[in-house]
């Protein structure tokens, strides 16, 4: 069986969890990894490093960012396809991960290790599903959303586009979260968060910040 080539942007932790990713299935050989600071060399794990305009000149296969920060991923994700619209962003499930059937991918979602995935459940364009995250049923995880290793939804939860749920935070059934929301790490959400960027962080969660929509928070 042919694999076809894919070409990983970001050379950081999220691209070492990545190649794991695409080593553990069928389809796919990793044709090189595109560090963004242009300026370092050697390889990762094997492959090769290149840089981002020799790498997508001419190039007309698949492509996974592998990139944590929501906004960062997005943007990215844009810039390139307005500039190589032959390049193609696939939908990546780990071996180990669980998903549903009647779940939904979206273009370049990622599901990492251990994470499952419900019926019913719609998982947006560019959206990253960590290791040993839990999304229920009905849910809907917008464009270039994150949820964090161990996290969990309850079902018909609704996280709007760019945010990003924490490390082992619990959001319970029928909440919605607005777009460029970060939830912090062990919150519990009880309540929708109506306010777009924002930070929400405690047990039970409260906002307790604004923010900018492109500030780090990894």
């Amino acid at each position: 069986m042919s694999s076809e080539p894919i070409l990983l942007i970001g050379a950081g932790g999220q691209a070492h969890s990545i190649v794991d990713l695409i080593e553990g299935i069928q389809g796919y050989q990793i044709v090189g990894v595109v560090d963004l600071a242009d300026g370092i060399q050697g390889s990762i794990y094997g492959y090769p490093q290149v840089k981002l305009k020799a790498a997508l000149d001419e190039y007309q296969g698949h492509v996974v960012i592998a990139i944590g920060d929501n906004f960062q991923r997005e943007k990215l994700s844009n810039d390139l396809k307005k500039r190589n619209s032959h390049i193609v962003f696939p939908s990546l499930v780990h071996s180990a991960a669980e998903v549903s059937q009647r779940a939904i991918l979206g273009e370049g979602s990622v599901i990492m290790a251990g994470a499952l995935i419900n019926a019913g459940a719609m998982i947006g364009r560019g959206a990253l599903i960590n290791s040993q995250s839990c999304i229920e049923h009905d849910c809907q995880v917008g464009d270039f959303a994150s949820v964090a290793p161990n996290a969990t939804l309850g079902g018909r939860v609704n996280i709007a586009q760019r945010t990003s749920i924490g490390l082992a935070a619990i959001v319970k059934h029928n909440i919605s979260i607005a777009s460029d929301v970060c939830v912090g790490a062990g919150a519990l959400v009880l309540n929708s968060v109506e306010s777009r960027s924002t930070v929400v962080f405690g047990s039970p969660a409260k906002v307790i910040r604004s923010r900018d929509i492109d500030e780090p928070y990894l």
